[in-house]
């Protein structure tokens, strides 16, 4: 119990195996950010310029680094009484300050905010204080930031004496915010006060997506201005899709993963930040002017480079995040993740500076194909995802109560394509191999992607020189169709490249082409030419006697009814044993078949194993828990590829039917032809 009025701050590192959640004040305190980045971004679409974006870009740095301290400081300590509270309270009121003064800063008259500012960071050094004097914990940690923030609202507040000289005195107070995670002394607080990244990494997410929810508001904002046709709402649906976009590509592959090892990774994972989320600032600025032009007029070049430009730095900004993190369950290296989104964020960075030659139309829709193969790309790469709320238990203990548990979920708790989890990243798979894997849709949906996005890369290339083309017009269309033309060497001869400059990528172009079709053709005939086994396992197993013998038993067929020589069946029992010493162990022991090869598999086989003083399973109870699973292998030489085939079963002990036997699949025609009867194949005798 502790008093509400006034309590000593708790250092977290002292309670870190207990869940840090974000406060409903924490919550609160966003909310003045929101209101702040909103008024920034309507500020600077009123006057879309280059000056106007620097300034812009100083001020969310100011705001994001004010916000960043007190997210940190909130993370290292606990503390939520009277004083604590009437601090934060004051600190929002500098905040809305500031965001009340942005216009008036972006005329030049910079008193208000640097006041508002400088006072904001004097709170926040003055909270370190507060926990430097009640808190014996961690007062290296407090003197260390309090001091940070201190010098920097001094600097803010003297900066203000001089008329020319406050915009230097404010990009040296942000300068000591950026250098001071990276010294030695800040890294190794770090370490010896470990952060909590769950923490930490859900109050950036929270923040990202009330940034994002700008967007939205921008969107139906515009449509009440413009009204709500059906060209409009389908312009407008194109820019919330891009905004849907940018969610499912944040919080599908950096909210949920796992910072990795390294010096400076979590400095970088901080700092990204500041770019992406200023980043999809300026995409509602984008999309608020995009959606009010005509649909089918050319787009004005600088709302272009507003949208486009921040979708391409919030896709690189999302890879230099995920070269620091990883992903749980993805199945892919994070190279190829890394280099799908910097090589398509430049792609739409290109596509900002060709922007005369596109109409709104045409850009909305070059930007949200990109931005869906990354959602695509997402799921075909990483098709599993389980929070960390879902339930899961050792394999010890839920083979402990299997007897209890429904027996469909114990059949699934073993099989041959487990879930990967905390894979090193050298060891996921490549992109060759997943391509080899995959589903033929899968490969036709992502060649698909990859060559419309390659001829819209060497578009954009062509129309960066005007009049690269000849009877090209400076059209986007044109330069796409010339470079179809050149990447599959057609050459109508109606456009043709001109000067040096578009010889030089046609030249690159054919190269890329060249080599593109060679590895595409080698991976598709690689896949092609995998021989695959069409043999045919029986649903359940038997355990009926033969000959007086008590046997388990299950068929195959080989449905093609090709030559496989040599086929060789292996047939094994997983048990969980418990050593003399207490351990759990799960054992494979082989079961010894009463035929396990044949030299000529055609038709069907009947496996079969004895169970008898020899058999592992000798003397155990098949429904009692401890069988886990039988594994069938086969194994021949198929004569029609030429090339080794096999195919595996996995039977769970559920499968078994006692004291049945199979039915006759094998008939006989009145001229003497066999006739297999696949019907009956996994049916049993009535008799």
């Amino acid at each position: 119990m502790r008093k509400r009025f006034f309590h000593t701050p708790e250092f977290h590192i002292l309670n870190h195996d207990k869940e840090k959640k974000v406060t409903w004040l924490e919550l609160f305190y966003d909310l003045i950010y929101v209101a702040a980045f909103i008024q920034l971004g309507d500020t600077f679409a009123k006057n879309i310029s280059i000056d106007y974006f620097f300034k812009s870009a100083g001020i969310f740095i100011s705001m994001w680094l004010s916000w960043t301290g007190f997210t940190y400081y909130a993370n290292r300590l606990t503390v939520d009484d009277f004083p604590h509270r009437i601090i934060v309270f004051l600190k929002m009121f500098c905040v809305g300050a500031m965001a009340m003064s942005i216009p008036n800063l972006l005329n030049g008259n910079y008193l208000i905010f640097g006041l508002s500012y400088s006072s904001s960071m004097m709170l926040l050094s003055l909270l370190h204080l507060r926990a430097f004097l009640q808190q014996k914990v961690g007062r290296d940690y407090q003197i260390f930031w309090g001091s940070v923030f201190l010098s920097v609202s001094l600097i803010w507040l003297f900066s203000l004496i001089f008329d020319q000289l406050y915009f230097i005195g404010w990009g040296i107070g942000a300068l000591i915010v950026f250098v001071s995670p990276t010294l030695i002394k800040a890294r190794e607080m770090n370490e010896f006060y470990e952060l909590d990244f769950e923490h930490l990494s859900e109050r950036y997410g929270l923040l990202t997506i009330i940034v994002l929810g700008e967007s939205f508001v921008k969107v139906l904002s515009s449509l009440t201005a413009v009204g709500t046709g059906g060209v409009e709402i389908l312009q407008a649906s194109f820019a919330l899709l891009l905004t849907c976009s940018v969610w499912w590509i944040y919080f599908d592959d950096i909210a949920g993963a796992e910072l990795k090892k390294g010096k400076f990774s979590m400095v970088t994972w901080l700092f990204t930040h500041l770019p992406l989320q200023f980043a999809i600032v300026l995409i509602g600025v984008g999309i608020k002017k995009i959606v009010s032009l005509d649909i089918n007029d050319v787009i004005i070049m600088k709302y272009a480079i507003t949208l486009g430009g921040a979708i391409g730095v919030v896709l690189i900004s999302t890879a230099i995040i995920d070269s620091v993190t990883s992903r749980k369950y993805s199945e892919l290296g994070d190279g190829t993740r890394i280099g799908v989104r910097v090589l398509s964020g430049i792609l739409i960075i290109l596509l900002t500076f060709v922007s005369h030659s596109l109409t709104t139309f045409w850009f909305i829709f070059s930007c949200l194909f990109i931005c869906l193969f990354q959602v695509l790309f997402d799921i075909f790469y990483s098709p599993v995802d389980i929070s960390d709320k879902d339930e899961t238990t050792p394999s010890h203990e839920f083979h402990k109560r299997k007897i209890h548990t429904k027996p469909e979920t114990i059949k699934n708790s073993f099989n041959l394509n487990p879930i990967r989890k905390g894979l090193p990243n050298n060891y996921k798979k490549d992109l060759y191999f997943y391509f080899v894997e995959a589903t033929w849709l899968q490969i036709f949906v992502a060649l698909f992607f990859i060559y419309i996005l390659s001829n819209v890369l060497f578009a954009g290339l062509y129309l960066l020189t005007p009049n690269s083309i000849s009877n090209g017009l400076n059209s986007f269309s044109n330069a796409f169709f010339f470079s179809v033309q050149t990447m599959s060497t057609i050459g109508y001869g109606t456009l043709s490249p001109t000067g040096f400059y578009s010889n030089l990528i046609v030249t690159i172009e054919a190269v890329f082409g060249i080599v593109g079709v060679a590895l595409i053709t080698g991976m598709l005939f690689a896949k092609i030419s995998r021989p695959s086994s069409k043999i045919l396992f029986s649903e359940k197993m038997i355990n009926s006697p033969i000959n007086g013998k008590n046997a388990i038993s299950f068929r195959v067929s080989n449905t093609r009814g090709n030559d496989i020589v040599e086929a060789s069946m292996s047939f094994s029992v997983l048990i969980d044993e418990i050593t003399t010493e207490g351990e759990f162990i799960r054992r494979v022991k082989d079961l010894k078949l009463v035929r396990k090869r044949t030299p000529f598999f055609r038709l069907s086989w009947l496996i079969t194993h004895e169970i008898d003083e020899t058999s592992p399973l000798y003397e155990i109870d098949l429904t009692s828990g401890k069988v886990v699973s039988f594994l069938a292998n086969l194994v021949g030489h198929d004569g029609t590829y030429s090339s080794t085939i096999y195919a595996q079963k996995n039977y769970h002990y559920s499968d078994i039917e006692e004291g049945k036997y199979f039915e006759d699949i094998i008939e006989h025609l009145d001229d003497g032809r066999m006739l297999i009867n696949y019907e009956n194949f996994n049916k049993f005798k009535t008799t």
